[in-house]
Formats: structure tokens, C-alpha cells, sequence
């Protein structure tokens, strides 16, 4: 018995229209149809890879619903996506006015960014440097 894969994850939103906007036209993720929810149930799937994630909106009242203006910190829940050029990440999100944090974890075989959705769950951007880099963590 073993896990194969991640196969979905969930962030919880305030406002699900800024939210979507910013995982479509900021992370560039495709936006799939919600087959199986409940219309009522706001909410937007996407599509990575095989991997899905959602997004929930959620009104008021649940704890993770912090905000965007939390501090950026590495020791923080949150997703990682794979990249494949930081820099030109750290550009685009600079352009787009949103605060990151340089991670400096991994020196030499992989870099790394944070920052915050609209509705202040926390992203990393990862780049590793060497084919190998499994073998260092």
C-alpha cells in the first residue's frame, strides 16, 4: 500500500471571481468544468498536468481565511508548483505589483519564491537546478 500521486488540492477564498483571475491570468492555470458539484457550491477546478486543484468560495467565519495582507513566510501551509524559470517569475509577478519572498532553502540545486493569493493562501514557485535534486532532500 502506497500514495501514487497528489491528486487534488483546495485553497478556500473570499471572492472566487479575483481568486480565479489570479490562478488564470497570473499562474497561467487552465480552468476546467465542475462536473460533480452542487451549482449553489461556488467554486473553479483547474487543471495541471493530472493534477486538479480547486478553489471554494467560502464567505466568512473560517480560521484559514486570513487575508492577503499576512506576512509572506516560508513555514506557512501552502501549495508548490514546479517552474521552469524563476526569474522570469519573480519579473511577472514584480510587473504585477505582487510582494514575493526569496526562499533560501536548496542553494545550489533548486530556488524557490513565496507569496499570497487574494485570499491569502500562501504559493511557492520552485526551480531546481539539477536533475538530481531529489537526492538532497
Amino acid at each position: 500500500m502506497k500514495l501514487k500521486r497528489l491528486q487534488h488540492a483546495m485553497y478556500l477564498c473570499r471572492d472566487l471571481e479575483t481568486s480565479r483571475k489570479f490562478y488564470t491570468d497570473v499562474l497561467g492555470m487552465e480552468e476546467i468544468p465542475r462536473k460533480l458539484i452542487d451549482p449553489v457550491r461556488k467554486g473553479a477546478w483547474f487543471k495541471l498536468g493530472d493534477t486538479r486543484f480547486h478553489l471554494a468560495q467560502w464567505e466568512e467565519g473560517h480560521w484559514s481565511l486570513g487575508g492577503a495582507t499576512q506576512p509572506i513566510t516560508v513555514w506557512d501551509n501552502h501549495l508548490a508548483f514546479e517552474v521552469d524559470d524563476i526569474e522570469a517569475w519573480k519579473r511577472r509577478l514584480t510587473e504585477m505589483g505582487i510582494e514575493y519572498m526569496v526562499g533560501t532553502m536548496g542553494e545550489g540545486f533548486m530556488k524557490q519564491i513565496y507569496f499570497r493569493d487574494p485570499g491569502g493562501n500562501s504559493v511557492e514557485l520552485v526551480q531546481h537546478l539539477r536533475d538530481d535534486w531529489w537526492k538532497e532532500l
